[in-house]
């Protein structure tokens, strides 16, 4: 019962869960991944509704208030699956809506960064129903995967996108910033 069923926690060493971590106010989000950032706070990507949902919370397992506010940044109309911090302590998570492909970067107080992408969010190919996954690569660039449908031939295929640290197709990766 773990995959989509509301599964953020912590283990103590033994293997128990630790029952004081963890904000009650957090009860219904779905969360898909986590990242653990310099200072010890854990961020958190997942969705609440049809909105994407990124948390981050203090060591205690309470919210950050200096997060967004109350802890939560919200993108709407998407569902995140992947996050990591970036060198510069950015947080970046991919998602889809729409069957495409939503790459948000935010800055460490949680609000949308305006020098990556379109107000902070890149839009791109079609993820074909797959759950992108995000990595950085050793150049400070970023490499998400998609499912992007083929005009063509009618067919998804597996699929890297290669964008830039400012939120762009990496035009010199793969075709157009897409290797299949």
């Amino acid at each position: 019962g773990c995959y989509e069923d509301y599964f953020l926690g912590r283990l103590l060493p033994d293997g128990t869960p630790d029952i004081s971590f963890l904000d009650p106010n957090l009860a219904g989000m779905v969360v898909y991944d986590t990242a653990l950032q310099a200072d010890g706070r854990i961020v958190a990507v997942g969705k609440l509704g049809s909105d994407l949902q990124v948390m981050r919370l203090l060591q205690s397992g309470t919210l950050d208030p200096e997060f967004d506010g109350d802890g939560v940044a919200l993108v709407a109309g998407a569902v995140g699956y992947s996050v990591v911090v970036d060198p510069h302590d950015r947080i970046v998570v991919a998602g889809a809506a729409d069957g495409a492909l939503v790459v948000a970067r935010l800055l460490p107080n949680g609000t949308l960064d305006p020098g990556f992408g379109s107000g902070g969010v890149f839009r791109g190919p079609a993820t074909g129903g797959h759950l992108p996954q995000l990595a950085l690569a050793p150049d400070g660039e970023y490499r998400v995967t998609a499912h992007p449908h083929d005009a063509t031939s009618g067919s998804a295929s597996c699929a890297v996108v290669g964008l830039t640290e400012a939120g762009g197709l990496q035009a010199s990766f793969g075709q157009s910033g897409v290797a299949a």
